[in-house]
C-alpha cells in the first residue's frame, strides 16, 4: 500500500498569525477612502452648484434692474428685492450714469452649510451686467 500524505491548506505558526486580520485592515482602509472620497465630491459639487445659482441670480437682478432703469424707476433696489427673493445678497449694485440703462450687480450666496473644511469659501460673489452691447 502506498502512503499518502496530505497537506494543509492553512499554514499553522508565525506565518499565519501575523497575517490575521490584513483582510480587514485593508477593506476597512479602502471603505475610509471611499467616504473620504464621496465627502470631497459633495463638497465640491455643492460649491459647484452655489456658484452656478450665483450666475443665475446676478443674470436675474441685472436684467429687473435694467428693466427698472429704463421705464424711468430706481435699478439698484429693485435689484436688491430680486436678490433677496431668490436666497442671495446683493453685494454691489453700479448704474452707468451716461447712458442711465446699463447695471452692473453682484450678488452674494452662501455655500451650502454643512460638514467644511478649513479655510473652504462660505460664499460665492458673481457679477452680471444688463444694457446696451458696448
Amino acid at each position: 500500500m502506498t502512503k499518502v500524505t496530505c497537506l494543509r491548506v492553512r499554514p499553522h505558526g508565525a506565518k499565519a498569525a501575523r497575517e490575521r486580520g490584513s483582510g480587514t485592515l485593508l477593506l476597512a482602509a479602502v471603505g475610509v477612502g471611499f467616504v473620504a472620497a464621496v465627502w470631497m465630491s459633495l463638497l465640491v459639487t455643492g460649491w459647484w452648484s452655489a456658484a452656478h445659482r450665483a450666475e443665475e441670480i446676478a443674470d436675474i437682478a441685472a436684467l429687473a434692474a435694467g428693466g427698472a432703469q429704463a421705464v424711468g424707476e430706481p435699478g439698484c433696489p429693485v435689484a436688491e428685492r430680486a436678490a433677496r427673493a431668490n436666497g442671495a445678497e446683493l453685494a454691489s449694485c453700479v448704474v452707468d450714469s451716461g447712458s442711465g440703462l446699463s447695471v452692473t450687480v453682484e450678488v452674494e450666496v452662501q455655500v451650502h452649510r454643512g460638514w467644511e473644511l478649513p479655510g473652504m469659501p462660505r460664499t460665492v460673489v458673481k457679477s452680471s451686467r444688463a444694457g446696451p452691447v458696448e
